[in-house]
């Protein structure tokens, strides 16, 4: 056999997936309808090759959803052979196609075993396959499952190389082909590109022109696609809120609207009750397919932040801004000073000062005891300095057992690194990434019961200031942004967090006790 060609599978003839009468609980709520007579024979050879052949790290073998096969087929569905047109008899209906979901449901695997459509199905030569996402590690994620497939799968090994800079390639020269993936959320270098598919990962983060470079590229070609897969945005996705209302005015079949542009939107009916479970199996394919626990989701979701729940599982567009936590959520959380018992454990000291100035700074004890945090605002310094800080703290170190001092890097790390260098105390402080993490964990940990505050007023105060804003894949708490100065709370948010981290501490063992005469 020819290592630079992959054998012919042969398809049954009457091969169709046995829909039933009903309607599937998993269908989208808005989707554009496929044309009369389509050709699906294009998403069938897909579904059968990745069902046969295609691995991944996940388990030894792919068996897509019910509602994955669906999505294949309508998005590859073709003109038919005797379409009216001729210019459109046997070529793809769809040129553009936007899927939207909540998090958590196989996007990124539907967008591998597009990748790999692209590379090995889609044209007869020199097929050239890109993916974009906005930011590297969504790039990383998306080309490790597609590498994985290549080195895994004999066949694809045989035919097809993978890099770790230059993406995958054929391995015979008489017979290109070529899957890159890039992280150009602007559209940064992809102007000229003109492949034969290309797959854009959370457009909800990308600008218009990496979109429009992409289709200005496609439509130079005899065949091409370009499909992106996306969880709903924010106020400022203004790509992705074009995206919309062009694919809902395909799906409506408004005047004018473009029919060769696809959408399928899974979406929460938004007058539903916020933690409805049926606005989850509206948004969410994979919880209606029964692959994910519904009363699990609803679970987890109690515990997200609630602009998070949704946006990434009710699959809803949400404010740039949102407060970070509801006051009755926090009042949950109050179990009064940290008690004794915990007091004795090892402590996490964290610190925050007002924002800009030194008006405020906040101090707060936190330890970890039979597995809840507790934690407590046991200082404010008002119109201090870096020098006083800095000897208050020495002086709390010499009263209590403290296992480290934590603050942010942004406005605190001067006084951290004397802490560490010159007065040698256990210090760490966290990145803008920390915090990011520490926001939804924090919250989580709050309303689960797994930390516990001392319900100081301050604190209160504070909540109603405290807003996170959208930052990458999730939120964050901005100081910038807060209605006020939110010292304490932030100072809470690290101590928190990093006493989650702490291991069970142990008396050390006392092996000459004291006598008496």
């Amino acid at each position: 056999m020819d290592s630079s060609t992959l054998p012919t599978i042969v398809l049954p003839e009457g091969y169709r997936e046995d829909w039933v009468d009903e309607v599937p609980p998993w269908l989208p709520r808005v989707y554009t309808q496929p044309i009369e007579c389509p050709d699906y024979s294009e998403g069938d050879k897909l579904i059968r090759l990745s069902e046969k052949v295609f691995r991944f790290a996940a388990g030894d073998e792919l068996r897509l959803d019910a509602w994955q096969k669906w999505l294949i087929r309508e998005i590859l569905q073709k003109y038919p052979e005797d379409y009216p047109d001729p210019s459109l008899a046997g070529k793809l209906v769809y040129q553009q196609v936007v899927v939207s979901m909540g998090r958590q449901n196989g996007k990124t695997v539907l967008g591998a075993v597009m990748a790999l459509y692209g590379l090995i199905l889609m044209v007869p030569r020199a097929p050239e396959v890109i993916s974009i996402a906005a930011v590297v590690e969504q790039a990383k994620n998306l080309y490790a499952k597609v590498r994985y497939c290549v080195d895994n799968v004999p066949l694809l090994r045989k035919r097809f190389k993978t890099t770790d800079r230059s993406g995958i390639k054929s391995r015979n020269l008489k017979k290109p082909a070529t899957y890159v993936v890039k992280a150009a959320g602007d559209g940064d270098g992809l102007q000229g590109f003109s492949g034969c598919l290309m797959l854009l990962d959370e457009l909800h983060l990308l600008k218009s022109e990496a979109w429009d470079a992409l289709t200005l590229g496609a439509s130079a070609q005899p065949k091409a696609l370009v499909a992106g897969f996306t969880t709903a945005g924010d106020d400022n996705s203004a790509l992705l809120k074009l995206l919309y209302r062009i694919g809902r005015a395909a799906a409506a079949k408004e005047e004018g609207h473009d029919p060769r542009f696809g959408f399928f939107l899974w979406e929460a009916d938004p007058n539903l009750p916020l933690y409805d479970p049926q606005a989850l199996i509206q948004a969410n394919p994979a919880i209606a397919s029964g692959r994910l626990n519904l009363a699990d989701e609803v679970r987890r979701g109690k515990n997200m932040l609630e602009a998070s729940f949704r946006r990434y599982r009710r699959n809803e567009f949400v404010s740039v801004e949102n407060i970070w936590m509801p006051m009755p959520a926090w009042l949950a959380g109050e179990y009064g000073p940290i008690p004794t018992a915990a007091r004795k454990q090892p402590l996490i000291i964290s610190f925050a000062r007002s924002r800009r100035t030194w008006n405020y700074v906040s101090i707060v004890a936190s330890t970890k005891y039979n597995g809840v945090v507790y934690t407590q605002l046991i200082g404010t310094i008002t119109f201090g300095n870096d020098e006083l800080l800095l000897k208050k703290l020495v002086q709390l170190s010499r009263k209590v057992r403290v296992e480290k001092f934590v603050t942010d890097s942004e406005t605190m790390k001067p006084t951290i690194l004397a802490l560490d260098k010159t007065h040698h105390l256990p210090a760490e402080y966290m990145t803008r990434g920390n915090i990011a993490n520490a926001t939804s964990a924090v919250h989580s940990m709050i309303k689960d019961g797994r930390a516990k505050h001392a319900g100081q007023k301050e604190l209160a105060t504070q909540l109603t200031k405290t807003v996170t804003v959208n930052a990458g894949q999730g939120v964050i708490i901005d100081m910038n942004k807060s209605l006020g100065d939110i010292d304490a709370m932030y100072a809470t948010l690290m101590g928190v967090f990093m006493a989650e981290q702490q291991q069970p501490y142990v008396s050390p063992l006392n092996i000459f006790p004291k006598t008496t005469a």
